[in-house]
């Protein structure tokens, strides 16, 4: 728990360096923030590192390309298997003998005569490697099995931890102008990003001043933000 503790301290830190003051003003500005500017800043660095925390710990791949990477590990695995346990006893023999060599240093590392240690052993890298491969292959399967126990549910959200910045931020933003958020993100053909409204705008510009690129297009935020907060 204190681990966990100090890496959101250390995380919570560079999000602060990395929001500019400026950055801040101006969303305070653009909203109306009835909080001091302070506050609002506490409050943005609290949810930035929310979404932060959230988004190192959730799949960025998609299931199709984690389910093929899992198969040709586990394959690959049951290669090296199958590999070992057909190599011949002369040629058993010699890989033994240079696996030796090659491990002597570190498994010798250390003893003396005088260090009353028994003698190290020999090496175990080929027996190692297949109760390792056998761990592998299990550890695919069973996400793999999950997989399929899974398969026909509704998909989620390609990028939940960007979701939940969006419901995070319109919290923050119905606190602290008294409207709703959904109100203030709408289509609009006039302005040159499709949508307009002073959610959808102070949205934009956060996203824009510290993690750019992550949303795609100015469309596919406005699209986004309707579906989460029509979800919330």
């Amino acid at each position: 728990m204190e681990e966990d503790l100090g890496d959101s301290i250390t995380l919570r830190g560079e999000v602060e360096a990395d929001l500019s003051e400026d950055l801040v003003a101006s969303l305070h500005t653009v909203i109306g923030a009835e909080a001091a500017l302070a506050q609002f800043r506490s409050d943005l660095v609290r949810i930035l590192t929310r979404y932060e925390l959230y988004r190192e710990t959730t799949n960025t791949t998609p299931k199709k390309e984690r389910r093929a990477q899992l198969t040709k590990l586990r394959d690959k695995a049951s290669q090296l298997i199958e590999a070992m346990n057909a190599l011949a006893p002369d040629v058993t023999r010699a890989l033994d003998t240079n696996l030796a060599a090659v491990t002597e240093d570190a498994r010798w590392d250390g003893w003396s005569f005088d260090s009353e240690e028994p003698l190290p052993g020999d090496d175990q890298s080929v027996a190692d490697a297949q109760h390792a491969a056998e761990n592998i292959i299990a550890a695919c399967q069973m996400e793999l099995d999950l997989f399929t126990e899974t398969k026909g549910e509704k998909k989620g959200s390609a990028n939940p931890a960007l979701d939940q910045l969006l419901s995070d931020l319109a919290a923050l933003f119905e606190g602290e102008t008294d409207r709703l958020a959904h109100s203030q993100c709408y289509r609009d053909d006039i302005c040159e990003d499709g949508y307009n409204g002073a959610f959808f705008v102070m949205t934009k510009q956060l996203l824009d001043g510290y993690a750019p690129q992550v949303y795609g297009t100015p469309a596919a935020l406005g699209i986004r933000i309707l579906r989460v907060l029509k979800e919330r």
